[in-house]
C-alpha cells in the first residue's frame, strides 16, 4: 500500500510545500487566523492544540493498517522481487546460452575449415606421391 501511494517519496516531494503552508498558517496574526477559521468552519478548539503541535511535514507518519496489511504488503513486495529476479535470471541464462551458441557455431565452422584444409593436404600429398611414382617409373 505504501509503495503504491509512494509514501517513501512523500518527504522529498510534498514536505517542502506542506512546510510552507504550515509556516504561513503559523505566521498569520490572530485576527486573520480567526477569520480563516470562521470562514472555513473546519477548525475546532480541540484541533487547535494538535495544529500548534504540528510543526513540520516530517511529523507525518504512515497510518498503521495493522500487521496483516503490512504482511500482505511485504508478501507482495517479496513476490514482486522474486518475480523480477527470476526474469532477470532467465534473461541472463538466455543471453549466456546465445553467447555459447554463437561460440559453438564459430568453432564448428573452424573445424569444418580445418577438415577441408586437411583433405586438400591429403589430395596434394596423394598427387605428389603419384608424381613421385611416375618419375620413378620413368627412370
Amino acid at each position: 500500500m505504501s509503495i503504491k501511494f509512494g509514501f517513501a517519496t512523500f518527504k522529498d516531494k510534498f514536505a517542502p510545500h506542506a512546510n510552507k503552508i504550515i509556516q504561513s498558517w503559523q505566521g498569520l496574526d490572530d485576527n486573520k487566523r480567526k477569520k480563516k477559521e470562521a470562514e472555513l468552519g473546519t477548525f475546532k478548539d480541540e484541533n487547535d492544540k494538535d495544529i500548534y503541535a504540528f510543526q513540520s511535514a516530517e511529523q507525518i507518519q504512515r497510518y498503521d493498517f495493522g500487521t496483516a496489511a503490512r504482511m500482505e504488503e511485504n508478501t507482495i513486495a517479496i513476490a514482486s522481487l522474486i518475480s523480477k529476479s527470476v526474469m532477470n535470471l532467465g534473461q541472463g541464462i538466455t543471453d549466456k546460452l546465445s553467447e555459447i551458441r554463437g561460440e559453438m557455431v564459430a568453432n564448428f565452422q573452424e573445424i569444418t575449415n580445418l577438415r577441408t584444409e586437411i583433405n586438400n593436404f591429403r589430395i596434394n600429398i596423394n598427387d605428389l606421391n603419384r608424381d613421385i611414382e611416375t618419375l620413378r617409373s620413368s627412370f
